[in-house]
C-alpha cells in the first residue's frame, strides 16, 4: 500500500505570501530565486554631480509614501521604488531624470513618451522630467496608479472579476 495522496494546501492570496528574500544580498521579491544583480549601489553614488535628479526624486519620493509604505531600490543604473513588486524607477541624468512606471494598461498620455508592452497587463511608461516642479497633479496621478501595481492591487481586481475597462479607467 502507498502513501494516502496528500491534501492540497488551500491557495492564500498572492499578496499575502510574504516576499524572499535573496540570502546573499538581502533584497526581496515576490518569486523565490527569481535571476538578480545582488550588486549593491548606495543612493547618493546615483546624484553625484546631478542636484536636479536628486529633486526630482525626492519630490516623487515624498509623493509616494503620502500613499503609503514604500521601499527604495538602488541598482547600477537607476534607483526604483517597491511595495511588494518594483513598480518605478528613474534614470538620474544631469539634466533631470527619466521616470519609468509600471501600469496594469497602457496610458495614452502627451506627457507619456514611451509606453512598452512587456505583457498584456505589463505596461512600462516612460516620463522625461527636467525640474522637480513637473511632477504635478499629472504625474502624480501616474504614480498613484503606478503604487497601486507595486501593491498588486491589479491582481486582486483581476480575481474578484472587477478590473476596470481602459475608458473607466480615466
Amino acid at each position: 500500500m502507498g502513501k494516502p495522496p496528500r491534501k492540497p494546501r488551500p491557495l492564500r492570496p498572492f499578496e499575502d505570501r510574504p516576499l524572499w528574500r535573496c540570502p546573499r544580498c538581502g533584497k526581496r521579491f515576490v518569486t523565490r530565486n527569481i535571476y538578480h544583480s545582488c550588486t549593491r549601489v548606495p543612493l547618493e553614488d546615483h546624484f553625484r554631480g546631478r542636484p536636479l535628479a536628486k529633486a526630482i526624486f525626492m519630490r516623487i519620493d515624498a509623493l509616494l509614501r503620502s500613499f503609503g509604505p514604500v521601499r527604495i531600490v538602488s541598482n547600477r543604473t537607476r534607483v526604483g521604488w517597491m511595495v511588494r513588486v518594483r513598480f518605478g524607477g528613474i534614470h538620474p541624468l544631469k539634466d533631470g531624470a527619466w521616470l519609468d512606471l509600471w501600469l496594469s494598461r497602457p496610458l495614452h498620455h502627451p506627457r507619456v513618451a514611451k509606453v512598452r508592452e512587456v505583457s498584456p497587463r505589463c505596461h512600462l511608461h516612460s516620463v522625461r522630467l527636467r525640474d522637480p516642479e513637473e511632477v504635478d497633479g499629472e504625474v502624480r496621478e501616474m504614480l498613484r496608479r503606478a503604487y497601486a501595481v507595486g501593491c498588486q492591487e491589479h491582481l486582486r481586481e483581476r480575481r474578484e472579476g472587477s478590473i476596470a475597462t481602459p475608458e473607466s479607467a480615466g
